[in-house]
């Protein structure tokens, strides 16, 4: 019995602004020194340049953020485990 081929799934040419954004936001966390040597070996949330919560799991980094009032939904944010700083 031969299975069904699945077509391809297609994904649009770029990504959209949103996507974009939480892109962006997941490279400045893992690149930024200042954050890497704040942050370094726990994850933290990001929203627009500006971390909203850290803990050493994604569950406690998420706790910290929402308990801010200024904390949007989970899928508008990145939530990067950032390496630590590298020795100068």
């Amino acid at each position: 019995m031969r299975k069904a081929s699945a077509s391809p799934q297609t994904f649009p040419p770029r990504l959209s602004e949103d996507e974009q954004r939480k892109q962006d936001d997941y490279e400045w966390a893992l690149h930024d020194p200042e954050v890497c040597a704040r942050y370094g070996g726990r994850t933290v949330v990001v929203y627009r340049k500006k971390i909203l919560g850290a803990g050493k799991s994604y569950k406690s980094a998420w706790a910290a953020a929402q308990r801010r009032r200024d904390c949007p939904a989970k899928h508008e944010v990145a939530m990067p485990l950032v390496p630590p700083a590298a020795a100068a």
